[in-house]
């Protein structure tokens, strides 16, 4: 069996370990709680949505993924450490608070928004090209690898307005979350380079 999809159909729990030929899994609008992947070493696809009880996942073999799609959850921490063939995650609308990417040399689009985050490291993922993060608890300067990145949406920490006063842009609103790039606030906008001069 390549290929597995299941929808909704009231399942609690799935295990499909040792399923050593399965390449593409799909589960939506179910009651699973846990999904069992052990073993499933072929597995390039998992594509599961609205399976609103899913608690625990269990994927430490599946090195071959190239997309991972978990939306919609009860996941609160997702280990894909050293899954170099990965490519496109979407792990948006779950309730992560830890998401840990380190050596997804090959990851090109993370799609993590709708969290509880208040960290992310993606500083290996040197091919990554497409990054949202926006509504989570993530609170830090962009860094300078970033600008390799071609789509960044994410939650903005400061907000300016012009003060013709002053000739300049001026903070009006410290957000207290989101990300900022190192001039910022004397910069006054929120732009590689600062409007401030």
């Amino acid at each position: 069996m390549k290929e597995l999809s299941i929808f909704k159909l009231p399942l609690t729990s799935l295990m499909v370990d040792g399923c050593t030929a399965l390449e593409n899994l799909s589960c939506h609008y179910t009651q699973i709680t846990s999904l069992n992947l052990t073993g499933c070493k072929a597995l390039k696809e998992i594509y599961c949505y609205d399976n609103k009880e899913l608690a625990e996942l269990n994927i430490s073999e599946c090195k071959a993924l190239k997309e991972f799609t978990i939306i919609m959850s009860k996941l609160t921490s997702l280990n894909l450490s050293g899954f170099t063939s990965l490519e496109e995650i979407r792990c948006n609308a779950n309730n992560l608070t830890k998401l840990n990417v380190s050596g997804c040399t090959a990851l090109k689009q993370l799609q993590c928004q709708d969290n509880q985050l208040t960290s992310l490291d993606v500083s290996d993922c040197t091919a990554l090209k497409h990054l949202q993060c926006g509504n989570n608890g993530l609170l830090g300067i962009i860094p300078p690898y970033f600008k390799n990145i071609e789509t960044f949406l994410h939650d903005v920490r400061y907000k300016y307005e012009y003060d013709w006063e002053q000739r300049k842009y001026v903070m009006i609103e410290d957000t207290k979350r989101g990300w900022w790039y190192e001039h910022e606030p004397e910069g006054g906008c929120h732009e590689p380079e600062p409007c401030n001069k």
